[in-house]
Order: structure tokens, then sequence, then C-alpha cells
């Protein structure tokens, strides 16, 4: 009885791994186009222009707030069993938000630009649920986020031509999750639609400025006050990085998805 109950458990286990084997594949997948977040610190920064600091000018020109920020990426997939797809992914995430004011022959320029690159790792969970149409699934994973802040000022017009720009960096770490379905096209082929979830609050950038007379210095991403409680946003030396709240950069929020996969 002992050597028949080790041939079945033998025998079980075989095929689980067969059946394992025989459906492990390899494939790709492309997503996109459009996720929110809430990237507080500038749109602080940004409402207090667009209120108060230019008007005060006699300006009518406003600067964007960043929430809507298109999204695509990449994945490289295995299917180890059927309920199971493990992906490896890279995207990106860039927003630019940029203000232009000329009056009597000058011109005053200014932008800020957002360049955040995720690093993924995500996994893919299809339930056998009764759903013919589709083939619903729900995911989670950890990502490392590559982020790019770039700064740019300038001045053209009676006075001579400067400009400035500083380029801030930083990797932070997050999370992700969501859900959706999937509809097959071909037997390899599949589109899918749904939401997700993602939480990614970043610290710590640092980077170099320059400006067109040759100047240089080290700076940090400062958020903080002036004299009058107005918040202020932007690259700040690092000469001052004891005396100034250093500033974040929130990719939470969350997204529409439709992707495109291929298995082989």
């Amino acid at each position: 009885m002992k050597k028949l109950s080790s041939v079945v458990a033998i025998l079980l286990v075989s095929m689980f791994v067969y059946a394992g084997a025989a459906h492990a594949g390899v494939g790709v997948r492309i997503t996109g186009p459009v996720s929110y977040i809430g990237y507080g610190n500038w749109n602080d920064f940004a409402d207090f222009l667009n209120d108060e600091a230019i008007p005060e000018l006699g300006f009518s020109q406003k600067i964007d707030n960043i929430n809507w920020v298109p999204e695509f990426g990449g994945e490289i997939l295995v299917s180890p069993m059927p309920v199971l797809d493990i992906g490896l992914g890279a995207g990106m995430l860039l927003k630019t938000a940029d203000l232009s004011i000329s009056v009597g022959g000058e011109t005053m320029s200014f932008s800020h630009k957002l360049r955040a690159y995720p690093f993924t790792l995500t996994g893919y969970v299809k339930p056998p649920l009764p759903f013919g149409f589709a083939k619903p699934f729900v995911y989670g994973g950890v990502g490392l986020y590559y982020t790019k802040l770039i700064f740019e000022e300038g001045y053209s017009g009676v006075g001579g031509d400067y400009s400035y720009e500083a380029e801030l960096t930083k990797t932070g770490f997050g999370l992700h999750g969501g859900a959706g379905l999937e509809f097959s096209v071909f037997p390899m082929v599949s589109i899918d639609i749904g939401i997700k979830a993602r939480w990614a609050k970043i610290k710590g950038f640092e980077g170099t400025a320059s400006d067109s007379e040759g100047e240089e210095e080290d700076v940090f991403l400062m958020f903080d006050e002036d004299d009058d409680g107005n918040p202020m946003y932007g690259p700040e030396s690092v000469d001052y990085q004891d005396e100034i709240d250093e500033g974040e950069v929130d990719l939470s929020g969350f997204g529409f998805v439709l992707g495109i996969k291929v298995m082989f």
C-alpha cells in the first residue's frame, strides 16, 4: 500500500510538472496610455503662480498643473502555469509644464519637466471564474522609479540673453496593483483593459545647475515657504540644504490601462 501511495504521488507530481512545462511560455505585453498622479509639491507651487504671482505682474498666462500624465510600458512575460504570469517591465511617464511671457520686446520663459522611468516586477493571477467572453485578472508588484526633474529659465530682450538649467535625479521605490479583463483575439494574441493603483513617493533629489554665464553649482530639490508663507519649489544650492525643507515627487495615483499581449 505504501509503495502504491508513493507511485501515485510520483505520478501526480510528474503530471503537474509536465503540465506546467507544457504550458510554460514567454511573451511580451505593451501597455498605455495615461495615469493620474498626485505631484502635490509642484501643483501647490503652480497654483500660487497662477493665482497670485503672475496676476500681480499684470499677466494672464498660466502654467499647467501636473496630474494626468502619458504613461507607456513594456514587459517580458513568463507563464509558468495557466493561472499565473510573471512580468519584468520598464516604462516611462513624461510631462512638461511651461510658461512664456512676452512684452515690450522682452521674453521670459520657465519650464518644468518630469521624466520617470519605472522598472517593475509584477505577478498576474487569472482566477478560473465563469466569464465566458473574457478572463479576469488581478495583479500586484514592486518597482524602482528612476526619476529626472529638469527646470529651465530663460530671458531674452534689451538686457541681453540669459538661460538657466538644473537637472536633478533620484531612484525611488514604489508599489502597484490592479485588476482587469483579458480578451483573446487570436490563439497567441490578447488585449486587456483595466485599472491600476500606485504608491511611489520619492525624496532626495540632487543634481547640477548651470547658466549661460558659465556658473555651475550643486543643487537639491526644495519645497518651502517664503517670508509671506507662499510655497516655493525647485532647485536650490546644497549650501542651504540644512536650512530649507526638502521637496518630494509624488507619483502615487491611479491609471487606466490598455494592453496588448503576445505569447510564444
